[in-house]
């Protein structure tokens, strides 16, 4: 059973679905592929990833910080602007 509501949207975003919408998919079918089926399936971590940050975040619990380093915050948000200007983040 297919259950059809309606998705207030700009008219930007209208156009950007109809781009990319191929004629034999529904903007359903994009929306869901798009957003909701990678954030409920896609692990944002690798099993390896995710045990070494466990391993960190114990090491610290503990009290053994010596996989961390200290960082300079002065002027955080000009060095951000400027990885964001060079593409970097």
């Amino acid at each position: 059973m297919v259950l059809s509501k309606l998705i207030k949207v700009s008219e930007k975003t209208y156009n950007l679905l109809t781009e990319i919408c191929p004629k034999n998919k529904s903007y359903n079918d994009i929306i869901y592929n798009a957003l909701i089926q990678q954030y409920t399936e896609e692990e944002y971590l690798t099993d390896e990833e995710a045990e070494y940050c466990n391993k960190i975040i114990d090491n610290i619990e503990k009290g053994n910080n010596t996989d961390s380093y200290p960082i300079d915050t002065d002027n955080l948000d000009k060095k951000l602007d400027n990885l964001e200007k060079q593409k970097i983040i």
